[in-house]
């Protein structure tokens, strides 16, 4: 802005070069005048600044040309930014470049953008465009890649700006090839590139990764079939991941059931294969001894029979559909044969603990096995089995004994054995259970010089000694053995040791998280220990009842009694009873009553007498469990408990056991107790009963909590631990009624429910049959009960009503643009008759509002409504612009000489304005700007406008176009001889600073091109055509002509002077003119006055001046002087003779 330094090229074609440039700043001032410069600009010449210029050049041979030109300013500097910044992204994906050009120049023809944009550098090549505001960047490989971005106006003013874009790889992922398995596990081979990697995985079932982040870990599934599994890799920010199908396919499972050859050498032996898992169809291959293979399949049946076997060991593999298998082996023996292998074990260190070992080597199933003593025949052992081949005789005292085997084709073993008696030894171990450090050491009788071990691993024993570190043994029950030898029998004594032996124990509340809730409960579930119970049948009879027992203030004159007994010191935590209750004809079932009651200290009634139902007889029968009525009955012991039996009226007398009793042996009752168990919870807030570990779940407090079961058995101590949630439920939904208006659309009630959480709705306050929020399109009531469920927690229920009432019309807006003025300007709206108008802040919400209303520049708006009836219309919104007013434009005034061409002055808005013509300053009446051809001089005012409504005070822009210069030239009478010289004559009323004379033809007139004067002596004769180019004092410029004659001079006559005597005669001199010309006659040499050629009679000089003349031509040549001499006669001569002589004179 205001800047000096701007240029003007001028472009020249024809003509004849060399030209001279004439520049002209207007207003006009000869000090920039600058000529012979092809291109004007700072600071070359001078300060090129926002004005108008006039050119006019001239080439070798006088030919002219002129333009004129405007330099402008900008509004403003062009500026740039880009964004984002800073400019990140992933390799292959869309980065969104936005280029933001501002100020300057823009160009505002329709179609064309504001600015020129261009995108240049090295990141250029991975732009979709260079040549729009916002490309998009995408370069597959990594990298940092410069751009630039500038912006150019319509005035070739420009801005850039630099920016890097960091280009990340992302991961280059390979997850493996697909996979089709045997088998739930599998190793996986996915190659890492760089970044971080996890897998994941999704298909029928669970997948566990032995190592999530190794690319080589191995995965196990939870159920056959095909998985998908994602192996992605993270580098800053950039992903890539690829998947591997990997299909686990089950491996066959089988049954085999042999059936032995018939004898020896025989071939028809068979094994059934039955197939109970795998993919059919399936081949069987049977393998014998020889590897000679026979195999039938593939085949969809699961049974499959291999026949013709001899004895021998087979293989036989399964293969299935998917292509796994697996196998088994199985051996077939003669039958024949009955072969047996027996072993012995003696007795030692125990009175009975030999052993006899029996092996059936060969031999035709099923086999009948019988072991007796010997001699006595006291059997010890007997066994028949089809399919089992090794037998164990346990428990043995020393002694004989015989074996009997007989297969089933009759082969038979017969023989005895003798289990030999070793020596002795005890041990023990006081104390146990251990549940401290220490030492304990063995108490030990008997055989000497063995050793101890102990079964599990984990008893820190010493193997010489029998002692045990107590410190470093694991908790767990453990046999310890002494281990002896006499040479001849090797013998062992134990004895169980329990290191802090507690049973395994473990706790849930199988629905936790548990939501807050009245009268809720959760119960515990133990695994790993029953709490104990103590039970008893009453088995003295028949139960009487008595007669009018009806509630719970009456008693039974004949009520049954039983004792339970539960250890001393035990909490009681339920009691459950049944029973049977009989009714005669005459007694119907719906006669029947009874109670059971605690007699012992501390026990209760049953709240409820409980009445049998139906107008007959029969039996009922009663079962309740968890009754409380023995809870406060400390110590333990023996517990009483009364079963009282009643009618309401009867025939038989009370107590009568022939018309409603108790059957007998039908009333059992079970006391439920713990003994030293305990369960605590942290932190506080959780209400917990110590005894059965049921929570309160109304009185508890939402969190999270650890509950710890503490039990004793023995003298150790153990603990089980559980996780309870308690969801606070949340608060119950707003009971809305919501009034719509209707529209024709359909409309919904919503309820916005608390973070996290959603609304269930119902069609009653039951909550039992599910619905959706009241919706409808009608007008109408529509009702439905919601709730706030939050983690599946459920708050109550509330009713929600929406009514669909009739809408009134929306209002009509009257907006309001104006300018700023100081005056206060107010919008408004239009309603129907009968609607009220309602005024809100927004288009949504209860705010109220006003009109909008106010005197300052801005933007105001209000939402306004119709209301009729408590129902309202859409809402509409209603804007008050206020406009500031705009600066003035900036005048452009045009000053110019006339050219026939049209020429407009023009005024330049500021940034977002445009101009608004008038004819005067403060009218109305709008023109256009001044244009014009002229000569004129044209002013209209210009005003800024912003939105067509507010506009600036108003600036004179003018439009001069000056008349062309007038002048006249002329040369005397316009014809000339070539002699001498001749000047011009300019008329003219105009101020002339400069001017320029040429002549058409360019060659023969010498004529000064400043002043125009014309040398005639050194030109050449002819007809010239002369022009004057003048330029006046407000730099405009024209061209006066004229024509000029110059003659030739003809050459002198030739005098033809004539010198004669008198002699009467009249006579003449003449003179000869060259050809063409004819004479003029002179009385003298320079005069104007003609006469005639000298003539004469009388002797006298007669004189004449005689000039050469071409007939048409006011040409002369020079003057010759003619003369006619006519003498007198002499008079005649005297003579006077002489006569000399010859003397050489």
């Amino acid at each position: 802005m205001g800047g000096n330094d701007g240029e003007i090229t001028i472009t020249i074609s024809g003509g004849e070069p060399p030209y001279t440039y004439t520049w002209i700043r207007l207003p006009f001032a000869f000090d920039q005048i600058i000529s012979n410069e092809t291109t004007v600009n700072f600071p070359g010449n001078f300060p090129v600044t926002a004005a108008s210029y006039l050119i006019d050049i001239n080439d070798a041979i006088g030919n002219n040309a002129g333009s004129s030109v405007i330099v402008s300013q900008p509004l403003s500097a062009v500026a740039v930014s880009i964004t984002p910044q800073p400019a990140e992204t992933c390799s292959g994906t869309d980065l969104q470049l936005n280029g933001i050009p501002t100020g300057g120049t823009p160009y505002t023809a329709t179609g064309i953008s504001p600015y020129i944009h261009q995108w240049t550098g090295p990141g250029a090549a991975f732009l979709n465009a260079t040549n729009i505001e916002n490309p998009v960047f995408n370069n597959p490989a990594g990298g940092s890649f410069e751009l630039t971005y500038t912006a150019t106006d319509s005035l070739g003013c420009f801005a850039s700006q630099t920016i890097t874009i960091n280009n990340t790889d992302n991961p280059d992922t390979f997850a493996g090839n697909d996979d089709d398995i045997c088998g739930n596990s599998y190793t996986l081979n996915a190659t890492q590139s760089f970044g971080t990697g996890t897998w994941s995985a999704s298909g029928p079932g669970s997948a566990s990764f032995a190592n999530v982040n190794d690319p080589n870990t191995s995965v196990t599934v939870s159920a056959f079939g095909t998985y998908t599994l994602t192996w992605t890799e993270t580098n800053n920010g950039c992903e890539g991941s690829d998947n591997v199908a990997i299909t686990f396919n089950e491996n066959p499972s089988f049954s085999l059931n042999p059936d032995n050859p018939s004898s020896p050498g025989a071939s028809d032996g068979s094994i059934e294969v039955i197939v109970s898992a795998g993919e059919a169809p399936y081949t069987y291959t049977l393998t014998d001894s020889d590897m000679n293979e026979t195999v039938f399949g593939p085949s969809a049946s699961a049974n499959y029979t291999f026949t013709g076997l001899s004895s021998g060991i087979y293989n036989i593999r399964i293969t299935d559909a998917n292509g796994c298998s697996h196998n088994q082996n199985r051996e077939l023996t003669d039958t024949s044969v009955l072969s047996v292998a027996v072993e012995t074990t003696a007795t030692c260190n125990h009175p009975s603990n030999g052993t006899i070992e029996i092996e059936i080597l060969a031999g035709d199933s099923p086999f009948d096995v019988t072991v007796t003593t010997f001699p006595g025949g006291s059997t010890v052992f007997t066994a028949s089995s089809s399919n089992e081949f090794s037998f164990l005789v346990a428990d043995l005292a020393s002694g004989d004994y015989n074996i009997f085997i007989e297969d089933n084709n009759g082969n038979d073993y017969n023989n005895q054995v003798n289990i030999a008696e070793g020596p002795t030894a005890t041990i023990s171990y006081a104390g146990s259970p251990f549940c401290g450090d220490g030492e304990a050491l063995v108490s030990f009788s008997g055989f000497g010089g063995g050793t101890f071990s102990s079964t599990p691993s984990g008893l820190a024993i010493n193997s010489a000694t029998g002692a045990i570190n107590l410190t470093a043994s694991n908790n767990g029950t453990y046999t310890v053995t002494y281990s002896f030898n006499d040479g001849d029998c090797a013998g062992t004594a134990q004895t169980t040791v329990v290191i802090g032996e507690i049973t395994d124990v473990s706790i849930s509340y199988d629905d936790s998280p548990y939501c807050q809730e009245t009268g809720g409960v959760a119960q515990v579930t133990i695994i790993g220990q029953t709490l104990n119970a103590s039970q008893n049948t009453y088995n003295a009879g028949r139960i009487s009842s008595d007669f009018g027992f009806r509630n719970v203030t009456h008693s039974s004159n004949c009520p049954g009694s039983m004792i339970v007994s539960v250890p001393a010191g035990a909490v009681i935590t339920a009691v459950d009873v049944q029973y049977q209750i009989t009714s005669v004809p005459l007694h119907y079932m719906s006669d029947q009553r009874s109670q059971l009651r605690v007699v012992s200290p501390g026990g209760e009634a049953e709240a409820l007498v409980y009445q049998g139902l139906g107008n007959f007889a029969g039996t009922a029968n009663y079962n309740r469990t968890g009754l409380t009525i023995a809870n406060n009955v400390t110590g333990g012991g023996n517990i009483e408990f009364e079963l009282h039996v009643g009618r309401t009226f009867g025939p038989t007398p009370a107590c009568a056991s022939n018309g409603v009793w108790v059957v007998d042996g039908t009333w059992t009752v079970t006391v439920h107790y713990t003994s030293g168990h305990e369960f605590t919870a942290e932190p506080p807030g959780l209400v917990i009963d110590p005894v059965t570990g049921d929570i309160n779940l109304e009185t508890s407090l939402p969190g999270d909590y650890i509950v710890t079961y503490t039990y004793n058995e023995g003298a150790c101590e153990g603990t089980a631990t559980a996780l309870v949630t308690i969801l606070p439920t949340p608060e119950a939904p707003p009971s809305e009624d919501i009034i719509a208006c209707y529209t024709g659309e359909l409309q919904t009630l919503t309820l916005t429910p608390p973070a996290g959480a959603s609304v269930a709705w119902y069609t009653d306050e039951t909550g039992t049959v599910p619905a959706t929020a009241p919706s409808g399109t009608d007008i109408g009531e529509y009702i439905a009960w919601a709730s706030f469920v939050l983690d599946g927690c459920e708050s109550d229920l509330i009713p929600q009503r929406l009514t669909i009432v009739e809408s009134p019309e929306p209002p009509v807006p009257l907006n309001v643009t104006e300018c700023a003025d100081g005056s206060v300007y107010t919008a408004g709206a239009i309603v129907n008759d009968g609607d009220n108008l309602i005024w809100y802040a927004n288009s949504t919400g209860d705010e109220l509002s006003s009109a909008p209303s106010n005197s300052a520049p801005g933007v105001y708006t209000a939402w306004a409504a119709a209301e009729n009836n408590g129902c309202e219309s859409e809402r509409v919104e209603v804007t008050l612009t206020i406009l500031d007013s705009p600066e003035p434009p900036t005048a452009e005034d045009f000053t110019t000489c006339f050219d026939g061409e049209v020429h407009t002055a023009t005024a330049i808005p500021p940034a977002g304005a445009t101009i608004v013509w008038y004819t005067t300053q403060s009218g109305d009446e709008t023109t256009t700007a001044p244009s014009g051809t002229g000569p004129v001089v044209i002013t209209a005012w210009a005003a800024s406008s912003i939105g067509g409504a507010c506009e600036s005070t108003r600036v004179p822009v003018t439009l001069t176009i000056h008349p062309e210069p007038q002048a006249e030239i002329a040369y005397g009478t316009g014809s000339f001889c070539a002699e001498g010289s001749v000047n011009v004559t300019i008329t003219t009323t105009e101020n002339i600073v400069s001017q320029t004379f040429s002549v058409e033809p360019e060659v023969g007139l010498s004529i000064d091109e400043n002043s125009g004067t014309i040398n005639l002596a050194t030109s050449t004769p002819g007809t010239y055509d002369i022009e004057m180019r003048f330029v006046n004092d407000l730099g405009c410029f024209n061209i006066a002509e004229t024509t000029i004659v110059i003659e030739d001079t003809p050459a002198p006559p030739i005098a033809e002077d004539v010198t004669i005597c008198f002699d009467g005669s009249v006579h003449t001199a003449s003179a000869i003119p060259p050809a063409g010309a004819s004479i003029v006659w002179y009385t003298d040499e320079t005069g104007t006055t003609t006469t005639s050629a000298p003539s004469g009679t009388d002797p006298d000089i007669y004189t004449a001046w005689a000039a050469s003349v071409i007939s048409g031509s006011s040409c002369e040549s020079e003057r010759v002087l003619v003369t006619l001499t006519i003498y007198d006669t002499p008079a005649e001569p005297l003579a006077n003779n002489a006569e000399v002589c010859f003397d050489g004179t």
